[in-house]
């Protein structure tokens, strides 16, 4: 039986387990990836955790960290980010455990939290709620300068408007948003939605006027992945419609 010294991969497939508990493993010295659903946590993991292993001494090698179905809170993800140094993909798809998780969870903070633990050294971010309409209070996604992977709800995009609509109340003409909300760096984008008013919106305002736009705003974007549910409204799937034309004249594939 090998020892706990040669494992590269750590899969919790049945139980429900605090994020703390996973420190424990990453934190062995050949653990390149972490996955498993259903981890918990409000607040930065346990001291007890934090007195075991000093950020300063932590030396932990996981690049990959996938947690599924999960209720994380910005405090407990930014507890365990600091033990990730060579992090280069995140997965977090957030499931909340009552009505008011899901009220509390705000996917910008939480994205914030990430940029300010990892966003020197990600590569692929992916922050989803398993339950649609996530609380959103600022758009921070342009600060991971290295991300080449992003993975969002088109949420994000009706977010931003209502901020810009709040801030200029009498506009009615906002420019593209895609600069504001993908990095430079990005090279594949990939937005969730329920194809329901008002996304049809949110596509046009993302991408509105996106081949003369890309070569400024998203150099290095090479791929978008759009869900187009079948039973979404039918001027979203129009929306979607139209989108693609707009790929194909800025050789992007869709």
């Amino acid at each position: 039986m090998p020892s706990l010294a040669q494992v590269t991969t750590v899969k919790e497939t049945n139980r429900k387990f605090e994020i703390g508990w996973a420190v424990s493993f990453i934190a062995l010295p050949r653990v390149q990836s972490f996955c498993g659903p259903d981890c918990i946590r409000e607040g930065p993991p346990d001291e007890a955790i934090g007195s075991r292993y000093p950020h300063s001494d932590f030396n932990s090698m996981v690049e990959i960290v996938e947690l599924w179905d999960s209720c994380i809170d910005e405090v407990a993800i930014s507890g365990f980010l600091k033990y990730t140094p060579c992090l280069k993909s995140l997965t977090y798809w957030h499931l909340p455990r009552n009505s008011k998780g899901h009220q509390d969870w705000d996917l910008c903070r939480f994205i914030i939290a990430v940029h300010h633990k990892v966003g020197n050294h990600l590569e692929k971010l992916s922050a989803i709620p398993v339950i649609w309409k996530p609380r959103c209070s600022i758009t921070p996604w342009q600060a991971i300068t290295r991300l080449q992977s992003l993975e969002l709800p088109l949420e994000v995009v009706i977010c931003s408007l209502a901020a810009a609509e709040l801030a200029e109340p009498e506009s009615s003409n906002f420019e593209s948003l895609l600069g504001d909300l993908v990095p430079a760096s990005v090279s594949q984008l990939s937005l969730f939605s329920r194809g329901k008013h008002p996304h049809k919106r949110a596509v046009d305002l993302l991408f509105r006027e996106f081949a003369s736009r890309k070569h400024l705003q998203t150099p290095a974007l090479k791929e978008i992945r759009l869900t187009c549910p079948d039973d979404a409204d039918d001027s979203y799937k129009s929306q979607c419609a139209k989108l693609a034309a707009e790929m194909d004249k800025a050789n992007v594939a869709l």
